[in-house]
């Protein structure tokens, strides 16, 4: 797993190279990290060895760091009913124009995983540091992956349907390790509930302003 560390004191473009139970083994060379455009991408271990040059010991890490993981963001528990309303809530010529535009530009299909859909959920981005939910795009995407994006840590999930998706929508990944990310997403969710988070929605205005200019 590769993950951003934005609040990192030396480079606010590191993105660490980590476990799936978070042991982090080291970072992505800091001139190869403008690729990664998601907070978090999965990827395998291909080799480990000595580096070049050096007494330490490095990997090479296979990773297709342009396409967004597929696992829940791990939003408050506590905010997963705000966030999860946003799109049920908008209405009006303005969305009514933005939502068309949309699917017509990504030709009915989802972001992720490419099947035809014409559902239209949020993206959100995480701030540690702020404690902040922040809208971040709109994005054509399949039901079910919204689904995964919204657990309530209170609901009865069926792991083995979530995990099998999961495994299905990231190539390479086990079941074993997508039942492993996806509860640890899960826990992260209820630890950070009641921890003061706020949700930005702020995006929003300006996309239903420009559609309505359109």
């Amino acid at each position: 797993m590769n993950e951003k560390e934005p609040e990192n004191p030396y480079d606010p473009n590191a993105v660490a190279v980590k476990l799936l139970d978070d042991t982090k083994l080291g970072y992505i060379p800091r001139d190869e990290t403008s690729g990664f455009v998601y907070s978090i991408t999965f990827g395998r271990i291909r080799s480990i060895g000595q580096a070049a040059n050096t007494d330490t010991l490095g990997c090479i890490v296979e990773v297709q760091h342009k396409l967004p993981p597929v696992l829940p963001w791990s939003i408050p528990s506590d905010l997963v009913s705000e966030c999860a309303g946003l799109v049920p809530s908008l209405s009006g010529p303005q969305w009514d124009k933005y939502r068309a535009d949309l699917c017509r530009r990504m030709r009915n299909r989802c972001s992720v995983s490419n099947v035809e859909t014409t559902n239209i959920e949020a993206r959100w981005a995480l701030s540690e540091k702020d404690h902040l939910v922040k809208l971040t795009a709109l994005a054509v995407q399949h039901p079910f992956l919204a689904r995964l994006q919204y657990i309530d840590p209170d609901e009865f999930v069926d792991l083995d349907e979530i995990a099998g998706a999961i495994s299905a929508l990231n190539p390479g990944m086990s079941i074993d390790e997508a039942t492993m990310v996806f509860s640890r997403q899960v826990e992260t969710a209820e630890m950070r509930a009641g921890e003061g988070w706020r949700v930005d929605t702020g995006l929003l205005d300006d996309l239903l302003l420009d559609a309505g200019r359109g």
